[in-house]
């Protein structure tokens, strides 16, 4: 998510829930057109940062990524102060100190982060160009692990290592098993099966054989859909897991239990720091050697294609791999489409709700809602939305939207600005086809639908948690942005956790001192 700061002001909360919204009033300045505000508000959602001295001073990983001949980096999720003793960890088998830096460099961390305790990062170990341990020696290309020794707790950490160098170092013409495959950010108390299948169903169809899916937490028929899609190979999936962090304990005798011995991390960083779980997830797709092209969407998203020579994704990539394109990026439109909520059966899941849509009137300036398509082998550096500075212009397509742009497929409003929006059938054709192949998938393989009732959570679920979401920005605007924006707090909040039985990932995060 991307808020555009002289946007800020435009935070409004278009979905009136009970007991779940708080308001925030503001007074309007007419003779300077500025809004004030009137007071802070007591805390509803979120939680006060507690002092730096009170902080668990750590940091969190899953893995490491040679990325070239001489450089290693370990994503990690930590605190400022962390990261600024660039010294503190040591990789033992370079013989180097690590250099600890936000992982995107543009701001760090973003503005939207303002509050967060705990941020992404990067540690970059480059090993000297003399060194034994390199791509080329035996003992680098079969290494599994990595051994860093922390300076401030005299510990050695053992992280897992993945060969994420390009393969066209090795096999120039090497044949991908997919041509062209989506990523979409780990997905956190997911419930709303159709959304699923309406993404399955539209990647299909433009030809994308693989999906790597983040892994934090989902209802059962989430999982039962992935798996029915999976079974009969329809599309392949593959989770990438991305758990929530453990908590810190904080024993008694120490300076950290002013408020209580559980410290939960959570609370203090952003989404799940969804955006460092792309940079991992895309070294980890990337050391696979199977895909050749990345998108990077979410559930919602799609891509129309207006030049009506290209049909597909698939085809828009391959007339254009002439052009040595690594990353192309397309502009963004919020689309707005009138569904029934209440669907509990699959018999009853279609798409013909696309027609008749409301569609911004212009798309997002760049890089607001901005996704891309990656080349996975030349590119080190993965964002939601922005595009390494650092590429070569010429090998970026900034995709202009009279040939092709991205539909966010919005169920309700969001936190953005308002553009003005009219009334489009563009997407009336997409919407019978997926209908058309999903209802031929449920003839094909009908013991899905043994299951009568399907839990339709939107009210429950969904909605509410997007307008806690949305409470939560207003809580933090009404702190001057002093609180951390957290999908827990949000879970806490409606006592997610407690009203179903989630699915979750089951991996663990080593956490360094």
């Amino acid at each position: 998510m991307y808020i555009e700061k002289e946007n800020i002001f435009y935070l409004e909360d278009s979905i009136p829930e009970e007991n779940v919204c708080i308001e925030i009033k503001k007074n309007v300045n007419i003779k300077n057109n500025k809004i004030d505000e009137k007071k802070e508000y007591p805390f509803a959602i979120l939680s006060e940062n507690p002092s730096e001295q009170y902080i668990p001073k750590v940091a969190f990983t899953r893995r490491a990524f040679l990325i070239s001949n001489n450089t290693i980096e370990v994503p990690l999720i930590t605190t400022k102060s962390f990261a600024h003793n660039n010294n503190n960890l040591f990789l033992i088998e370079g013989n180097v100190d690590g250099n600890i830096k936000c992982q995107w460099g543009r701001k760090c961390p973003e503005y939207y982060y303002h509050g967060c305790i705990f941020t992404g990062y990067v540690a970059t170990f480059k090993l000297p160009p003399t060194h034994m341990f390199s791509s080329n020696n035996l003992l680098l290309s079969t290494s599994k692990f990595i051994h860093l020794w922390s300076k401030t707790s005299n510990q050695t950490y053992t992280i897992p290592l993945y060969n994420s160098t390009s393969i066209l170092l090795q096999t120039p013409n090497s044949v991908y098993k997919h041509f062209l495959a989506v990523f979409v950010q780990p997905l956190y108390y997911m419930s709303d099966f159709h959304i699923m299948i309406q993404f399955f169903e539209y990647w299909i169809t433009q030809g994308a054989t693989k999906v790597y899916i983040g892994r934090t937490s989902y209802t059962k028929d989430i999982e039962k859909t992935i798996k029915w899609y999976n079974d009969n190979k329809w599309i392949e999936i593959e989770f990438i897991e991305w758990p929530i962090l453990p908590n810190i304990y904080r024993p008694i005798d120490t300076q950290y239990n002013k408020y209580n011995q559980d410290f939960n991390p959570n609370l203090f960083t952003f989404q799940y720091e969804a955006i460092l779980s792309i940079y991992d997830a895309m070294h980890y797709i990337r050391s696979l050697r199977e895909s050749k092209y990345v998108a990077v969407f979410d559930w919602d998203e799609i891509i129309v294609l207006k030049n009506n020579q290209t049909r597909t994704v698939t085809e828009f990539l391959k007339n254009q791999e002439n052009n040595s394109y690594i990353a192309w990026s397309f502009e963004s439109r919020r689309v707005t489409l009138k569904k029934n909520y209440n669907v509990d059966s699959l018999e009853d899941v279609n798409f013909l709700y696309f027609e008749n849509a409301r569609i911004d009137t212009k798309p997002f300036k760049r890089p607001a809602y901005q996704k891309n398509i990656y080349r996975p082998e030349f590119i080190n550096r993965f964002h939601v939305h922005l595009v390494d500075k650092k590429l070569p212009s010429d090998k970026i397509n900034y995709v202009i939207n009279k040939e092709a742009e991205i539909y966010h497929l919005r169920r309700m409003p969001d936190i953005e600005k308002k553009f003005n929006q009219s009334y489009t059938n563009i997407l009336k054709e997409t919407g019978q086809i997926l209908t058309n192949n999903f209802k031929l998938k449920l003839q094909k393989d009908p013991s899905i639908t043994e299951q009568k009732t399907w839990n339709n959570y939107f009210n429950d679920i969904t909605r509410n948690l997007e307008n806690c979401r949305q409470n939560s920005f207003k809580e933090s605007f009404s702190h001057k942005y002093g609180l951390c924006v957290s999908v827990e707090a949000c879970s806490k909040y409606l006592n997610l956790t407690d009203k179903l039985d989630w699915i979750t990932s089951k991996e663990k995060w080593i956490i360094i001192n």
